[in-house]
């Protein structure tokens, strides 16, 4: 009985740990949020604004941390496979937007976004590393067997995850985002729709997908889960860290941001699963 109440006492302070870890990281990430680094001011100013950043920032952190506590790898490996997912989702893909998007992304936005986002992710990399991997000590520490692959498969693979990226793009904004902004906000519908976008879009969204695989790729490594935890853990990110630039205003009306989450979440979440059955094909993702 004596044995089992230490038990229980050390993994419930085990738990108030990481719950603790995880608020002060989601407390260092709304500070990073919050500042524009660019300009060096505060760029949350209403309580609104800072609630919805909170909260950003708190499911952001999460993801991170459960995919982080999962890994096996050195202290500069955690950092660069999660800096690689963290930045590449959350801003290098989102300035990339600006190449077809045009007027409606201009590329002094963007650029904002890509220096903004890496001073961000290479500190809140850096403190989860620092603050979480700790938690990996009981682990096994083995060189990795997963994604070994000749280079015929791993090009073939890179490139069918940009098809199907491509196709999820396409699938989504067709039967979710169209109807469901249509019924939110038909008027800026269709002020959107009649916005022309370039012939190349739908080639330039296969060479996103392929980008945002490769990105990942590092952390597919080092997961120490059976290939379906992956998957889930993969999508979770996807999902979370993409929506996240629209759980916020963003100046878009009330009605399109909803129709975009919606549409952002779920073919995120649908890539993660897709991407990661598609590179564990042949067994490549043993733990």
């Amino acid at each position: 009985m004596k044995t089992e109440t230490s038990d229980r006492s050390i993994a419930g302070k085990g738990l108030a740990s990481f719950v603790a870890k995880i608020l002060l990281l989601s407390l260092a990430l709304f500070v990073l949020l919050s500042i524009d680094f660019m300009s060096f001011k505060l760029s949350v100013t209403t309580f609104d604004v800072a609630a919805a950043t909170y909260l950003v920032s708190l499911l952001d952190t999460v993801v991170v941390a459960l995919a982080l506590t999962r890994m096996q790898s050195s202290r500069g490996g955690l950092f660069y496979a999660i800096f690689a997912v963290f930045y590449g989702v959350t801003s290098l893909l989102v300035a990339l937007e600006s190449v077809y998007l045009g007027p409606l992304f201009p590329v002094a936005a963007a650029v904002r976004v890509i220096i903004d986002g890496a001073i961000r992710g290479v500190l809140f990399s850096a403190a989860c590393v620092l603050l979480l991997a700790p938690l990996n000590v009981r682990l096994p520490v083995a060189q990795s067997r997963r994604l070994v692959m000749s280079k015929g498969e791993w090009t073939w693979k890179l490139i069918v995850s940009g098809i199907f990226w491509m196709l999820l793009f396409i699938l989504f904004g067709f039967a979710v985002y169209i109807p469901l902004a249509g019924y939110l906000d038909p008027v800026g519908l269709a002020k959107e729709q009649s916005i022309n976008l370039p012939a190349w879009t739908l080639p330039f969204q296969a060479i996103h997908g392929v980008i945002w695989v490769a990105l990942t790729i590092p952390m597919m490594k080092m997961l120490r889960v059976e290939w379906k935890r992956t998957a889930l853990l993969v999508a979770a990110l996807y999902g979370i860290l993409s929506v996240g630039n629209l759980l916020v205003p963003t100046g878009m009306s009330p009605g399109l941001q909803a129709a975009h989450s919606a549409e952002i979440l779920g073919e995120s979440f649908a890539f993660g699963i897709v991407a990661v059955w598609l590179f564990h094909l042949g067994s490549r993702l043993p733990t």
